[in-house]
């Protein structure tokens, strides 16, 4: 199994000094722990510099599974979905010279960086601090949004499924014919044609060389019919993932971790397993699982501290 581990339990397990223990259990199984970038970012943004290095250098450990940064596979899911239902935005002479270069910078054993995470996380952390300003508060501005555009008598309850949730953009939009449509479509959609919109974002750093935005997103009717009706949740799993975390979380208070975890939460076509300390997080986790139109992880909680550490180890040998 691949097991992604969140960020309290990195912590939890830097505490107890627990990382070489970890990394012998599970070489008696044949499961990895998976380290996501979202999870390691968020380690690399902690003022304690100690805590910070501490971190670093456990999650960088070359014995765990790592994955690719959320954008790039969102990314990469858009893009089959473009050449699947709008192969006249691919452009015809692909330019892919920078996407290779990023690309390669993150699967790199030494070198890119991972290694300049393991090494100097406190260069990265001043990288990432510059980076992060309006991107995360504007993440942050999305979750307090979320309620807007939500049909009151189609607003979920516990037991109601997140796939019956509909919506209505605020203004009238070219190519929508004014009736709801699924929730996580407007999500995707407002999403997207914003950070696609941003020459230098990560989505469009990653997607650019391949598909010429500007005849997508210029071509406003098409851009909206292609999100509205068109697309299908289980080729942009991340996405739906996306939309059904920040959606649940904007009933509870928005937080700083609230982006966050709707980042990790998109890795969870990636994985097995997840494993956080966060119950509320867990239960969000598993309502995906449940209603979600595609396979999803199992996620569970484990307590905090030592324990914490103790019910972690006791999974990876049970399974």
């Amino acid at each position: 199994m691949l097991i992604l581990l969140d960020s309290n339990v990195w912590r939890y397990i830097a505490d107890a000094d627990a990382a070489g223990a970890l990394q012998s259990a599970v070489a008696k199984t044949r499961h990895r722990i998976v380290v996501a970038p979202a999870v390691l970012y968020e380690a690399i943004r902690m003022r304690d510099t100690r805590l910070r290095q501490r971190l670093a250098e456990i999650m960088t450990r070359p014995a765990w599974h790592r994955l690719m940064p959320d954008a790039y596979s969102e990314c990469e899911e858009l893009r089959s979905e473009v050449q699947r239902l709008r192969p006249e935005w691919l452009r015809e002479r692909p330019d892919l010279g920078w996407y290779r270069r990023i690309r390669s910078d993150w699967k790199k054993a030494n070198g890119g960086f991972w290694s300049r995470a393991r090494h100097k996380p406190d260069i990265e952390h001043e990288y990432i601090g510059a980076l992060d300003g309006e991107t995360i508060e504007r993440a942050r501005a999305n979750a307090r949004r979320q309620r807007q555009g939500i049909s009151d008598k189609n607003r979920p309850t516990l037991g109601k499924p997140l796939n019956t949730v509909i919506g209505r953009p605020p203004e009238p939009e070219v190519g929508w014919d004014g009736e709801a449509v699924e929730a996580w479509r407007l999500h995707a959609w407002s999403f997207m044609t914003s950070s696609l919109g941003e020459e230098g974002s990560a989505h469009h750093d990653w997607i650019s060389g391949a598909v010429d935005l500007r005849l997508a997103l210029f071509g406003a009717a098409n851009w909206t019919r292609f999100w509205f009706y068109d697309v299908d949740a289980p080729h942009l799993p991340r996405m739906w993932l996306r939309w059904s975390m920040e959606f649940m979380q904007s009933f509870h208070k928005v937080t700083d971790g609230t982006p966050v975890d709707a980042q990790i939460a998109s890795y969870a076509t990636d994985v097995d397993l997840i494993v956080s300390a966060d119950t509320r997080f867990i239960a969000m986790c598993e309502r995906c699982r449940r209603e979600a139109p595609f396979k999803v992880a199992e996620a569970i909680a484990v307590g905090g501290g030592e324990a914490g550490v103790e019910e972690l180890f006791d999974l990876v040998r049970a399974r």
